[in-house]
């Protein structure tokens, strides 16, 4: 039976976690940087009413050795960034995140997965909704733009954060979709149509909304995602059947319809003569100041001041280039030595699902954090999130790695 302290401290959990999740996506509509001192007020709340688990936050924690190691040495590069102010903000704040979705993990006990999914379910629903809205009523007015080429982006910032969004929520779509369909197993085809309906409108929403982004890396990501999902769900010879009659189908309407034909090579091309176009300027200036980072970084969450200002802004006096390339980005911030620190993160979590895989325990949940994490390490090579401490998509993939590597389970 659960007491009114669980009570709290499980409400206390759930509100950290949605403050921190909505902060960053309303930031994607509204540009304010006041937004984000919400989720320190809630951190301070969830400390005080979890105090119970700050023993075992501590015991857990000292399992998660790679992640407090990036985490640490992302401050330490502020001793030799040229904003160290801005470094020890952002990575102090990066920390406070970690430490906040640990102790809001455990304080969650066994519910951590569901109520995880479910935030992002209601997320993603909100989105829809906004985004459909905005497309039927023709608001705000400059709702294709926001990008290279005309990319449907409704509300949101721009037609690649609009795209994200709805890939970096739909592993609570997923979720839910995967579990109605094993539990409705037994019924016939028209109750369990009728079951599941309202998360298959949801979730062909979501694909219809990506296409309309026209975010290339999203698309693609999505592609890999349900590709690699459906490995779990069929046999290899239906598998290879399926893709490759979708494939076939492809072909045949490029080769026959103009208008597919067209809409196949803008998306492709985005009103360029290559694919890579728009993309190569920053990938060069990236590439250029990764080599400066060296072994030990030039700051974590600055950038190379030596690059051409041209892809980015300023945020007070410090210039935040748009780098294109997660890997590349954190190169230029935290050097080989915290990129090899972040990648041992992810090299660890694979490590736990693969043992959580072979032992057939949580199946549905597992698979969908393995095949959202796969999907998104190629977005990360389009977009550079990894290094974005208040990004909903960074916060979303921490949220995944936590819940995989919180293995001590509580009773609530």
């Amino acid at each position: 039976m659960k007491t009114p302290d669980t009570m709290i401290q499980k409400n206390a959990a759930i509100v950290f976690v949605a403050a921190m999740l909505g902060a960053a996506v309303l930031r994607t509509i509204v540009e304010s940087r006041m937004i984000l001192f919400a989720v320190p007020v809630f951190f301070i709340v969830l400390l005080l009413t979890g105090k119970d688990y700050w023993v075992l936050m501590i015991r857990e924690g000292a399992k998660m050795k790679f992640v407090w190691g990036y985490a640490l040495w992302c401050m330490v590069t502020s001793f030799w960034s040229a904003w160290g102010r801005e470094t020890l903000l952002r990575s102090g704040y990066q920390g406070l995140e970690l430490a906040g979705l640990l102790l809001a993990l455990l304080m969650l006990g066994k519910e951590k997965e569901k109520i995880i999914f479910n935030l992002l379910l209601v997320i993603n629903a909100v989105i829809v909704v906004l985004q459909v809205v905005s497309l039927s009523a023709g608001v705000p007015a400059d709702r294709w733009s926001g990008g290279n080429g005309l990319g449907f982006m409704g509300f949101i910032s721009h037609q690649n954060t609009a795209g994200a969004l709805l890939l970096f929520s739909l592993p609570g779509v997923s979720y839910k979709l995967l579990n109605l369909l094993r539990q409705e197993s037994e019924l016939e085809g028209h109750a369990r149509l009728k079951k599941t309906l309202p998360m298959l409108i949801l979730f062909l929403s979501n694909i219809f909304l990506i296409i309309l982004s026209s975010s290339r890396a999203v698309e693609v990501s999505l592609i890999l995602m349900l590709f690699i999902r459906s490995l779990f769900y069929g046999r290899i010879g239906k598998l290879m059947t399926a893709w490759g009659g979708a494939l076939v189908l492809i072909a045949v309407l490029y080769a026959t319809v103009p208008a597919f034909r067209g809409e196949v090579r803008f998306l492709i091309y985005k009103k360029s003569d290559s694919p890579t176009a728009t993309r190569m300027p920053m990938y060069e200036y990236s590439l250029d100041a990764a080599k400066h980072g060296g072994l030990f970084g030039l700051g974590f969450g600055v950038s190379d001041t030596t690059v051409p200002k041209v892809f980015g802004h300023f945020e007070g006096n410090t210039f935040i280039r748009e780098k294109g390339n997660s890997t590349l980005a954190l190169l230029e911030e935290t050097g080989v030595i915290g990129l090899v620190l972040f990648l041992l993160v992810y090299f660890q979590t694979f490590a736990i699902l693969l043992k959580q895989f072979k032992e057939k325990k949580k199946k549905t949940e597992y698979r969908v954090v393995g095949t959202f994490l796969l999907a998104t390490f190629i977005h990360a090579q389009f977009e550079g999130w990894w290094g974005g401490v208040t990004s909903f998509f960074f916060l979303v993939f921490i949220s995944m790695i936590m819940m995989t590597l919180t293995e001590q389970k509580v009773t609530n």
